[in-house]
């Protein structure tokens, strides 16, 4: 419920393939105290399907997590690219380039497979 791949994965997920993950990892016990209310967290992941990649929202303070989906020509999930850094590592306007790189790599990626 924190991760940026995860969240990726969760979003791009069928509905029952993403209540199975959740049934694995309980958002009552892993991601309520987190998000505190399930549409909160729903409307991340369609945020998150919207914009093509996930900023993780929690300790930004602390670190710049991102990611971004993987899709096969047929535009089926196949995963999920993410960086993770701590916040001092990234100055002023480099959030910004790794995102235009993140999205940049898992397109040519997606192109090969």
């Amino acid at each position: 419920y924190v991760n940026a791949v995860a969240l990726v994965c969760l979003a791009h997920a069928g509905a029952g393939e993403r209540e199975l993950m959740m049934d694995k990892q309980s958002f009552a016990e892993y991601g309520a105290h987190l998000w505190k209310s399930r549409e909160r967290f729903d409307a991340f992941l369609e945020q998150i399907r919207e914009d093509g990649l996930a900023v993780c929202p929690f300790d930004q303070d602390v670190s710049f997590r991102i990611a971004a989906p993987v899709f096969r020509q047929d535009r089926s999930l196949v995963g999920a690219l993410g960086v993770s850094l701590p916040v001092s590592r990234v100055e002023t306007g480099t959030s910004e380039a790794i995102r235009r790189e993140l999205l940049e790599s898992v397109s040519r990626i997606g192109a090969k497979i």
